[in-house]
């Protein structure tokens, strides 16, 4: 039970496990507890960009997103990650889209190539 409550930040009794209580009724619980949590959260608020770190920028606007089919170039950081290989893949299959730009380390432009091929 402590650990349902520490990972999902709801309130399962531990009686209710050593009491045999339906894990359909904990799972109901735990679901709601994380809907109350999702719905209360400002995503909007916390994806903006403060204005001190925009003026740093140099002036580049930051503005709606564009979608997909619609961008010229993408911006892909994280590409020698475990999801970001997968991503990268994805979209240079795709027939149409955008140039793919990845920002990896390396030494040199050559070894960067070679983390992402």
């Amino acid at each position: 039970a402590g650990s349902l409550n520490k990972r999902f930040g709801c309130g399962v009794p531990p009686k209710a496990l050593l009491r045999g209580v339906a894990m359909a009724a904990i799972l109901n619980l735990v679901q709601t507890t994380e809907a109350v949590a999702a719905a209360a959260y400002d995503w909007e608020a916390e994806a903006a960009v403060p204005p001190e770190l925009a003026a740093g920028m140099g002036g580049v606007p930051f503005g709606p997103a564009v979608p997909l089919g619609e961008a010229d170039a993408l911006l892909l950081t994280g590409a020698t990650g475990f999801l970001g290989t997968h991503l990268l893949a994805s979209l240079l299959a795709a027939d149409k889209g955008p140039a793919v730009v990845c920002v990896v380390r390396a030494a040199s432009d050559a070894a960067a190539a070679g983390r992402v091929s």
